[in-house]
């Protein structure tokens, strides 16, 4: 079975009888997705800087991330990739002020490793 979105799902409860039949069906006919097909997550970019910055602490991760976009931006020449960047950054700017104490714990956590 291929991987759901839960986008997909909130739009399923929204269908029509018959759409979702349709939608069950499409679901059940389509191929189950193999690791490693597809392109990869359009936000791992801003992503990983923010479950950096929260596993250390530290904001800097966060800042590192964004001036690193900036200047790929820059240097990108299709429109379609400047506009990625541009809203990775967008989202880093976001969080750059955000206070990580507040967020954590006061206990000590530990980070399990996630399937990929």
């Amino acid at each position: 079975m291929r991987t759901l979105s839960i986008k997909s799902l909130i739009d399923f409860r929204g269908k029509s009888d018959a759409g979702k039949k349709n939608f069950a069906a499409a679901l059940r006919l389509s191929e189950p997705v193999g690791a490693g097909s597809g392109g990869g997550n359009y936000w791992i970019s801003c992503l990983s800087a923010i479950s950096r910055s929260f596993k250390k602490g530290d904001l800097q991760p966060i800042v590192d991330r964004r001036v690193e976009l900036e200047d790929r931006c820059e240097c990108a020449n299709h429109e379609r990739i400047k506009t990625m960047y541009r809203r990775n950054i967008d989202i880093l700017y976001n969080y750059e002020d955000v206070e990580l104490d507040r967020w954590r714990p006061a206990k000590r956590m530990v980070f399990l490793k996630r399937d990929r």
